[in-house]
């Protein structure tokens, strides 16, 4: 049985089922969970350092992705609420608390990614 037509027919839909990524991506576009990922990243950063240097850099980074972004705009006020979501900080060895970390490890669960797919469906994040 030859499988060189089932590849070619296999490589061709994942080609199809991606195209729409990877033209949002060469145009620099990121998509709608990337956006909401990273604002809410930025806004646990802005949270948990808040009144310090960082959390106003993280501050003007989360006007950006508003201004360019795609979601509408309550939504982001939705994805900020998801901050309160994210487990505490973890403390190193040393005992140094662990706020960046924590806020990386938050947006990259799958806790976070059911909470901000729900979200952006337009539901209410539990």
């Amino acid at each position: 049985m030859n499988r060189r037509p089932a590849a070619a027919l296999c490589s061709a839909s994942l080609a199809f089922l991606l195209l729409p990524t990877i033209e949002a991506a060469a145009a620099g576009i990121p998509d709608v969970f990337t956006q909401a990922r990273t604002y809410a990243f930025a806004a646990c950063v802005m949270e948990r350092y808040a009144d310090t240097p960082l959390a106003a850099e993280a501050g003007v980074w989360a006007s950006g992705i508003i201004e360019n972004g795609d979601l509408p705009f309550e939504r982001y006020a939705e994805i900020a609420a998801l901050v309160k979501h994210a487990p505490p900080p973890g403390v190193s060895r040393s005992g140094v608390e662990m706020k960046l970390q924590g806020c990386l490890t938050w947006v990259d669960s799958k806790a976070f990614a059911r909470r901000v797919r729900e979200t952006l469906r337009g539901g209410r994040a539990r």
